[in-house]
């Protein structure tokens, strides 16, 4: 089913339905990446059974219904599993449409087919009467068959073979010259004619029985399937649901396992037909190059309303044609919802329209030559493009004599130009590189060659046309220089000294590239400096405002103490003088008022550093430590306001206004510490604890510190296994988790998972 919706697939132009596919293998991808297992098991396509049961009073045979149940229990562990991480991956999800997995099909199912698929005889009293009576005729044929054969033997007409089967009946392999002396019923002989089979007399009447009551059985269990059949007819159309369920669940994921292969990601989705690709391979050059451990060069490249279409020249057997069909194929991919091989700062758009002119389309058919048939495609182009068309046209205007052929080339590439049509043009044409220098919405493009070596490095440079390097390549081949230069002046000045320029501007970009690459390495020292000043300016203000609050509970704390203390002062001496007494009441006055001044500077001061809190400017492999904890790990994915942290032995989640940057040496020392000395304890938030065989008062503590951890790391879901045994530690979970209003949910996990001996907590 998921292998038909591969074959079928197609590019789409809906934003919502690529976006939704590309969320799919993002989830699904994450949750395999977090040790989750994707219940996928191969099972027999139940199409047939389908079509059968809309064919009425047609009767399902027990190994089509026990492929059936197969199916079903396989739908079960699908729904089990989207319903248990529904949390994470709410994409995932909505493959399910909104269906629940009815288990009364399965159950009708195995209340009349055992486990090997075989008719229970409890499906029906009559069939377990009837085999009964089978059983008990087939004991007795045994008894009297073993007597009869016995007797035969003694008397020396048994040949060495001894007992058989013909035509269903058990028979006795007589001497030929012997047979008349048997009583029964000759049902075969040897290709000899020496030897002839017969059922003993005395066993015919017992095997009619058999017989008969074997053909009950049948009836009865047909009879029995004629019901189930019906039965399941009325479930026939949830079962098609299923069925489409599965095979999308099954085309998800071989989309994520191709993700995986390709070591592909979802880009950044832009509404408008634009395409910011950076570092995109070709995905079956990757594979290919992958097998024979060969470096697979990446391409980059921008087309949008400023940078319309991009025009790539260069030398033959560069990478041109490589490079054009890489970005139409990841276009193709990204449009089909699938992830590419692209670095995750690229960003598409969607397009209405993809057109393509790669290959030779000739054809004697219709009488049309290479270049004909590539006008019938420019006319194409012409007619239909607009803004929302990306259009791939390999060795652009060829076919024809270069200098019409290049005219023509030109004009097409202007109206396509004006129609603001997208696209990537290769070509070898010196009239169209110059038009494209002379139109800012056309950008020259070239593959990059070495000229020392005389090979192609087959890396895309952005900016300036390509030289075709005839000569030179020509003059390092050996060719003879009279030749060569006579090859020049055929060509006229004016081109060679084109060509040389072309050459000339290549080494000087060589040498600004390097001057570029102790640029950027300068601007990364200086941006992390700058990060690193912004962190600590940040810290310094968190702590000037921490400092500011701890002023003012001390003082609250002070106040509240003199307060308690006039308190009693003032009731010793209500019984003296007035003039004490009215001291006292204007001493706990002012204590009074300078108590609520602090109180309402405490509020304000909890306020300002609760809600102004810094959030350290965190990236990618940052040492981070979850505040008011010791724990620290590593940053290994960031995603908006989340950050997926590694510690020792976990993988998760957590929001990055719960972090704090820590002492990346301190991190690292104590990792070595921990992997040379297996003793080193440390104190770790774990997404899972084990309880089982502790006592009550052994556990308590550890529960509780379980869950204050869980809720200072922002986990989504933890388990504690108590095992089921007498339920005191159940029990005991469910009441220490009442007391926390963080947590939004409790429940057991599936019998298959753990049941009752496993409660899980959702936070929200």
């Amino acid at each position: 089913m998921g292998k038909h919706l591969a074959d079928n697939l197609i590019p789409d132009n809906d934003f919502a339905l690529i976006e939704q596919s590309l969320q799919q293998i993002t989830e699904l991808k994450e949750l395999i990446d977090s040790g989750f297992h994707f219940p996928a098991r191969d099972f027999q396509d139940i199409q047939q059974s389908i079509a059968m049961l809309k064919v009425s009073d047609y009767v399902l045979p027990e190994e089509e219904l026990n492929s059936l149940r197969s199916f079903l229990n396989a739908i079960a562990e699908l729904f089990t599993f989207m319903n248990l991480h529904q949390a994470l991956a709410p994409h995932l999800l909505v493959l399910l449409r909104n269906e629940s997995y009815e288990k009364q099909i399965e159950v009708a199912i195995s209340r009349i087919l055992d486990e090997s698929g075989r008719v229970k005889s409890d499906a029906s009293p009559e069939l377990q009467k009837i085999r009964k009576e089978v059983s008990q005729k087939i004991l007795e044929l045994d008894k009297v068959f073993r007597r009869v054969s016995q007797q035969l033997k003694t008397a020396g007409f048994v040949t060495d073979t001894g007992q058989s089967i013909r035509n269903g009946r058990r028979v006795i392999s007589v001497f030929a010259e012997h047979k008349r002396a048997v009583k029964g019923i000759i049902h075969d002989e040897s290709d000899t004619g020496k030897t002839s089979f017969i059922e003993p007399e005395e066993t015919v009447f017992l095997n009619n029985e058999i017989f008969e009551f074997e053909r009950a059985e049948k009836r009865e269990i047909y009879k029995i399937l004629k019901e189930l059949s019906n039965e399941l007819r009325r479930s026939l159309e949830q079962i098609i649901i299923y069925r489409e369920i599965m095979g999308d669940c099954d085309f998800v994921h071989a989309k994520t396992k191709l993700s995986f292969l390709l070591d592909a990601v979802a880009p950044g989705m832009l509404k408008e037909p634009n395409t910011k690709l950076n570092d995109g391979f070709h995905p079956l050059l990757k594979l290919m190059n992958e097998k024979l451990k060969k470096e697979t060069v990446a391409h980059s490249a921008t087309i949008n309303d400023e940078q319309q279409i991009v025009l790539i020249s260069g030398p033959n057997a560069g990478g041109k044609s490589v490079a054009m069909k890489t970005f139409a194929l990841l276009q193709l991919m990204f449009q089909s919802g699938l992830h590419i091989p692209v670095d995750r700062s690229s960003e598409l758009g969607i397009y209405d329209q993809i057109l393509a002119d790669v290959g030779d389309s000739q054809s004697l058919e219709d009488e049309l030559s290479t270049y004909s048939s590539r006008l019938q495609y420019m006319k194409h182009f012409i007619q239909y493009s607009n803004r929302k068309t990306i259009f791939f046209i390999d060795e652009f205007g060829t076919g024809t004599d270069p200098l019409f052929g290049g005219a023509i080339a030109e004009a097409i590439l202007k109206d396509l130009l004006h129609k603001q049509a997208r696209g990537m043009i290769n070509t070898h044409y010196g009239n169209l590189k110059l038009f494209a220098e002379k139109n800012r919405k056309i950008v020259n493009a070239a593959m990059v060659f070495d000229e020392e070596n005389l090979k192609p490095t087959y890396r895309l440079q952005i900016g300036k046309p390509g030289s075709s390097y005839t000569f030179i390549i020509a003059e390092k081949s050996g060719l003879p220089s009279s030749l060569i230069a006579y090859a020049k002046s055929l060509v006229g000045d004016q081109k060679v000294r084109y060509e040389e320029l072309l050459n000339k501007v290549e080494t000087e970009r060589k040498d600004l590239k390097k001057v570029a690459v102790d640029i950027e390495s300068q601007d990364k020292r200086l941006k992390e400096l700058i990060r690193k000043f912004e962190i600590q300016n940040k810290d310094i203000e968190y702590q000037k405002k921490k400092l500011k609050y701890e002023y003012y509970l001390q003082k609250h704390e002070h106040e509240t103490k003199l307060e308690v203390e006039l308190n009693r002062l003032l009731k010793e001496i209500k019984q003296s003088k007035k003039e004490e007494e009215q001291v006292a009441l204007t001493a706990l006055k002012v204590v009074q008022f300078e108590k609520g001044k602090a109180n309402k500077m405490l509020d304000q001061t909890k306020l300002e550093l609760s809600s102004k809190k810094p959030i350290s400017i965190f990236k990618k492999g940052d040492v981070v430590r979850i505040v008011d904890t010791k724990e620290s790990g590593i940053i290994e994915e960031l995603k908006k306001d989340k950050a997926l942290i590694v510690f020792d032995h976990l993988k998760t989640w957590i929001g990055v206004d719960s972090l704090e940057i820590a002492d990346k040496k301190k991190y690292e020392s104590r990792i070595v510490g921990q992997s040379a000395k297996h003793e080193v304890q440390k104190e770790e938030v774990k997404y899972e604890l084990d309880i089982r065989g502790m006592m009550k008062e052994e556990a308590y503590p550890l529960i509780e510190n379980f869950l204050d951890k869980a809720i200072i790391g922002n986990f989504l879901e933890i388990r504690i296994i108590h095992g089921k045994g007498s339920g005191a530690l159940r029990d005991l979970v469910r009441n220490c988790v009442k007391g926390y209003k963080e947590i939004k949910e409790t429940y057991h996990p599936p019998h298959e998972y753990g049941g009752d001996g496993i409660t899980i907590m959702k936070f929200y």
